[in-house]
């Protein structure tokens, strides 16, 4: 008897096929881009949005690129809305472990 299999978009791609074997997802990244965050422990964060927001950066992109001629990535962009979060909220972003 075959078994029906569930489609890959149903159960959200990659992370499905992987799900459970992957312990630890903290990866050590250097971030080329930008001088500040190189070196950083860079742990991988995945957020649902409304469609508008992701738009919204692509409009980003799009403005920079034709005023800069370089293409801004989406992980600068976010940071730069994180960071201005955090100082609304008086939160310092920058923590040390340990």
């Amino acid at each position: 008897m075959a078994i029906k299999r569930t489609s890959l978009q149903k159960r959200r791609g990659i992370d499905a096929i992987f799900e459970g074997q992957v312990e630890d997802k903290t990866i050590t990244k250097t971030v080329e881009d930008n001088v500040e965050d190189a070196g950083q422990t860079m742990i991988k964060l995945t957020v649902m949005v409304p469609q508008y927001i992701q738009w919204g950066l692509d409009e980003i992109q799009l403005k920079e690129s034709r005023r800069t001629g370089k293409k801004p990535e989406k992980y600068s962009l976010a940071k730069e809305a994180f960071d201005l979060l955090f100082q609304q909220y008086g939160i310092t972003g920058k923590q040390e472990n340990g």
